[in-house]
């Protein structure tokens, strides 16, 4: 498998876990702040790396603050925005960027779609921690989970 599929394969689960995990959140009668917190801080972040690594403005900044129904409109333009982006990259290639410390790094494609993909993993199991603490059991959205069901293939 090469890198482009490989990364390809991480944005799809990337893109049905939050989906599922908006989901899961609406069907709440009132879901916890913190969590819709962290879910638009997951989105918030995708585009702050996808605009750094275009060397352009973010979309979005870091800690958003925006409501469930917008994070549900953003899966779809970030789904395209990643793919647009692996499908003309090389991922050795290196970028400067300014962290929101304003400290300066240059990073690499592949470190960065990495760094991405694991971190928003992270933050969604504690939005699956949130969702139990209710007694409610949130979906399983772990990776092997999106390949058995389809949604990820390759």
């Amino acid at each position: 498998m090469n890198e482009q599929t490989y990364f390809r394969r991480l944005a799809a689960h990337d893109e049905w876990a939050n989906r599922k995990l908006i989901e899961a959140l609406r069907n709440l009668t009132s879901p916890p702040q913190r969590a819709l917190d962290i879910m638009a801080h997951i989105l918030g972040t995708e585009w702050t790396w996808l605009g750094r690594i275009h060397g352009s403005t973010p979309a979005m900044k870091v800690w958003p603050g925006i409501s469930l129904d917008a994070c549900d409109q953003e899966l779809p333009k970030l789904r395209e925005a990643w793919d647009n982006l692996l499908r003309s990259t090389e991922f050795d290639s290196t970028y400067p960027y300014t962290n929101t410390k304003g400290e300066h790094f240059e990073s690499n494609v592949r470190d960065t779609l990495t760094h991405v993909f694991l971190h928003s993993h992270y933050h969604r199991g504690q939005v699956v921690r949130i969702i139990r603490e209710l007694g409610v059991e949130p979906p399983y959205i772990d990776f092997i989970e999106s390949v058995r069901k389809g949604y990820v293939t390759g």
